[in-house]
């Protein structure tokens, strides 16, 4: 039975060019798990790739998203399955713009049920990762999550754990979003967005 729900894999891109060793598996699961979903009946599926210009160095030139999509389209993914979301810097940039991706989808398809959304995401970001999503997504749509474990030092994880109560009020502040989004541009080197 084909389904008429419209499948949204949103996939967070957390350093790609820092941790190019993991994620290749990371890439692999999803798209694992894509194969399987259009397999089992879905009808429309896009990959949404989220990351801005994060890196430095040989990697500056190029966005998290970019990165993600050719190691996409070399497993096998369609490329036109691919939507990708160049600009942000900061977690709640990426699920904001990846809304506007299917909000704009959908509206094109003149979808009539709920889409479905899965998030793969680092584990170490979990509850960010989810308290983003219930916000931004689920008064939408179907959410369902994927974490994967990128053995990151424990030192970022109790950073992310520490650095969690700030960015959530992040949220309902705009101004202190601006400031975050500023300091961790600042020093990550970041000197632009992408259209910018």
């Amino acid at each position: 039975m084909t389904l008429e729900t419209t499948l949204f894999f949103i996939v967070l891109g957390y350093g790609a060019d820092r941790y190019g060793w993991k994620i290749d598996e990371y890439l692999s699961s999803m798209a694992i798990e894509y194969v399987d979903k259009k397999t089992h009946g879905f009808k429309r599926i896009y990959i949404i790739v989220t990351g801005g210009f994060t890196g430095s160095g040989r990697s500056a030139h190029i966005s998290e998203a970019a990165m993600m999509k050719a190691v996409l389209v070399e497993k096998g993914i369609p490329e036109e399955a691919i939507l990708m979301e160049e600009r942000s810097v900061v977690t709640i940039e990426n699920f904001r713009g990846a809304l506007e991706i299917i909000q704009e989808l959908s509206a094109q398809s003149a979808q009539t049920s709920c889409p479905q959304v899965i998030i793969f995401y680092d584990s170490s970001r979990e509850e960010k990762v989810v308290f983003f999503a219930k916000e931004i997504f689920r008064p939408y749509f179907l959410v369902d999550f994927r974490p994967f474990d990128f053995e990151r030092p424990l030192t970022k994880r109790l950073f992310q754990k520490l650095i969690f109560p700030v960015e959530k009020y992040s949220y309902k502040y705009p101004l202190l979003e601006t400031i975050i989004t500023w300091i961790k541009m600042t020093v990550k080197g970041i000197k632009h967005r992408a259209g910018t």
